[in-house]
């Protein structure tokens, strides 16, 4: 599907924010949002621009996981190995996360897919609670660390 410019703004920005939110947690980083947000927004840009090319939806995501990569490693010096892993985990978290809230928005809103995505504005708030779930995820994630290095300290 392509990208409208409201999903864009209200659930291609969030999420590509809410993923490196959850890759600087799961490289036990300080979620450091000068860094996070520009990324996220440049992210996002990016994600709307390849969605925009007549490729299938599964080498949108290849592309637009190793784009990720790149941005991230231009502000961190993580070796690659690492940082491939926590983007990895980061995207299978997301896919589930739409798989669950996806499906149980068609369930409660009695409408599918096909009806849906024709109202982008709809379409981008059924895409808020894998956003919010991307969040939480990197916020707990968080906070357990900060409990391991001051208990380390």
């Amino acid at each position: 599907m392509k990208m409208t410019l409201v999903s864009l703004i209200f659930q291609g920005i969030p999420e590509s924010i809410g993923l490196l939110a959850l890759v600087f947690s799961l490289l036990n980083l300080r979620l450091e949002w000068k860094k996070i947000v520009p990324l996220g927004v440049l992210q996002g840009g990016i994600a709307y621009l390849i969605r925009m090319l007549p490729i299938s939806p599964g080498v949108h995501t290849l592309i637009l996981m190793c784009v990720f990569i790149a941005l991230f490693k231009t502000v961190t010096d993580f070796p690659f190995s690492r940082l491939f892993i926590a983007a990895l985990i980061s995207f299978l978290l997301l896919a589930l996360a739409e798989l669950c809230f996806t499906g149980m928005a068609f369930s409660i809103l009695h409408k599918g897919y096909e009806e849906l995505v024709k109202q982008p504005l709809i379409w981008a708030m059924v895409g808020l609670p894998q956003v919010i779930f991307l969040f939480a995820v990197a916020w707990l994630i968080n906070k357990r660390n900060q409990g391991d290095s001051r208990g380390m300290g």
